[in-house]
């Protein structure tokens, strides 16, 4: 039985894989002050869902 050739199997070159054996170089860190703006915009969203979605759900329980 003959062997597959490179070409009959071609490989494609993944540059961020982890490839076992090789550390990833080091990523870089989130500012805090990014952090806490996400975090905000977040807290944010929960919120504006709370005002908006909690009348709907005291609505529902009140139906027989």
């Amino acid at each position: 039985m003959s062997q597959p050739t490179a070409s009959s199997h071609p490989q494609t070159h993944y540059p961020d894989a982890v490839t076992p054996g090789k550390a990833r170089p080091a990523e870089t860190v989130l500012p805090t002050y990014r952090l806490h703006l996400m975090r905000g915009g977040y807290l944010l969203m929960a919120a504006g869902l709370m005002i908006v979605k909690w009348p709907l759900f005291s609505k529902q329980l009140q139906c027989p």
